[in-house]
């Protein structure tokens, strides 16, 4: 009888410690490690691409003061950023070098006006007809427009108020018919003239604010305003020509000097928008993880343009779901999250 007992109980033994190693590894299963993330929620927005360009600033009134005459510098009375008056003498050339007639010019405007006032003095004498008092004052008229001529040449003046932009010369150089002597301009309202892109010109109108800066001005922006637009490409270079005005009181734009405008191209006003940070371009494909509860699930998306913080969503995305913006690179779909950027979450 003992024998065949032993089979039965012996089995009910094995049973019974199975039963206590399941009960055991149960109370030791590990749930699976969560991914720490942060995550915000797609929705809809304004948007507005953006693009820059560079060019020069220039006074919203600009001289170029040319040499129109080949002589030696003998003066030079401003520095530059001197502020300047219309007709203040920016430099003298030489007064008696080969090429200049200035002395010739004056000393026949000299003689010329002695000799008018001396033939007035005549006609009301009677001493002279009218015909020659005419004569004389014609050859005057002459003589004087000859020497402002001469003057000219010689005393380069500004033609405007502002300020020296630049200034190419210095006492002694030998100056050269053509040679660009100085630059004067305005700089309480300034001007930049930019070449725009082909594929961008039909999303610029006149009257669009623009975004300017400018190395040097510590970072500072300065609002401006489209104010014309070319509808025809320069022949060279294929680009349009947009003129930008700024209003520049506070100097922080300097004549002569390189600033860059920044252009608002493409506009939405609800777009839907999710942050650069919370797209994976995988093989081409654009993908992010949403959250269904605390669970990761990669998404396929359609996204559009960029204004360099958000992307434009087209298809895949519902708004108000709740994407990873920061851990996206740990994951997998499927796998558990922990969100640390919600309020009462754990840290």
């Amino acid at each position: 009888m003992m024998k065949r007992m032993t089979v039965p109980i012996l089995s009910l033994i094995l049973i019974f410690l199975a039963g206590c190693g399941g009960s055991n590894a149960n109370e030791n299963a590990v749930e699976p490690e969560r991914i720490a993330v942060e995550t915000t929620i797609a929705d809809y927005g304004s948007f507005v691409v953006s693009k820059s360009y560079s060019g020069t600033v220039r006074g919203i009134e600009h001289a170029e003061l040319i040499a129109k005459l080949a002589e030696t510098v003998k003066k030079v009375n401003v520095r530059e950023g001197d502020r300047v008056k219309a007709g203040e003498v920016i430099l003298e050339l030489d007064e008696g070098g080969p090429s200049s007639q200035f002395h010739q010019a004056e000393a026949v405007y000299e003689n010329s006006r002695k000799l008018l006032q001396k033939y007035r003095n005549l006609y009301e004498e009677g001493a002279v007809s009218e015909n020659d008092l005419n004569r004389v004052e014609t050859d005057f008229e002459v003589a004087k427009a000859n020497y402002r001529a001469a003057k000219e040449l010689v005393y380069v003046i500004s033609p405007i108020d502002g300020e020296v932009a630049a200034l190419n010369v210095n006492e002694g150089d030998q100056a050269y018919v053509g040679q660009h002597l100085a630059t004067v301009g305005r700089r309480d309202s300034v001007r930049i003239e930019i070449g725009v892109d082909p594929g961008d010109v039909d999303y610029i109108e006149a009257g669009d604010t623009v975004e300017i800066t400018m190395q040097g001005a510590g970072g500072k922006k300065v609002s401006g305003v489209i104010k014309g637009v070319a509808r025809s490409a320069d022949p060279e270079t294929r680009a349009f020509s947009v003129e930008i005005v700024a209003d520049n009181r506070e100097g922080t734009l300097k004549v002569g000097g390189l600033a860059t405008a920044r252009i608002g191209l493409y506009r939405l006003k609800d777009a839907l928008l999710v942050p650069i940070e919370a797209v994976l371009i995988q093989r081409g494909i654009p993908k992010i993880f949403k959250l269904e509860a605390d669970t990761a699930r990669s998404v396929e998306i359609e996204i559009g343009r960029s204004d360099g913080e958000n992307y434009e969503v087209l298809s895949g995305l519902e708004p108000g779901t709740e994407v990873v913006v920061l851990g996206k690179a740990f994951l997998d779909d499927g796998m558990l999250v922990n969100v640390t950027n919600r309020e009462g979450e754990a840290q």
